[in-house]
């Protein structure tokens, strides 16, 4: 389901491993896994789920909020699949608002811009410290 309530055709169905997911759950019941890259709609704009804090509220279907209950991450080692829509570029998954395979990539490009390589280094030494506190 589109934003609008309405459905869309998906053009690409692209398909890839990953080895940890981030789950998602909303105190309403929603459940999502996504990549750490993928784009949710927040109440504070559009965050990649890698950097969804447990304050965020999610945009669910009926253009409602609802608060995390859960936010972790887990080893996944699985397959995952992006949806490249026709036309817009978000969709209800479990009934949280997520981009498609275009706002994904659009989203990776302005990051790796903005970000310096300090930054990056930085981000990616906190990720491991993290996994070796787990």
């Amino acid at each position: 389901m589109t934003p609008d309530g309405g459905s869309c055709w998906v053009v690409n169905i692209y398909c890839g491993q990953e080895e940890n997911i981030i789950c998602i759950g909303t105190v309403g019941g929603k459940k999502l896994l996504a990549t750490a890259s993928h784009p949710v709609q927040t109440k504070r704009g559009v965050v990649v789920a890698g950097e969804l804090r447990g304050d965020d509220e999610v945009f669910t279907e009926f253009g409602e909020c609802e608060a995390l209950s859960e936010l972790y991450t887990q080893s996944y080692r699985d397959k995952v699949y992006n949806l490249e829509l026709e036309q817009g570029r978000y969709f209800y998954a479990n009934g949280i608002m997520v981009g498609d395979f275009r706002e994904q990539n659009s989203l990776s490009v302005k990051q790796k811009a903005i970000w310096s390589e300090e930054v990056l280094k930085l981000r990616d030494s906190m990720r491991d410290l993290m996994k070796e506190l787990k």
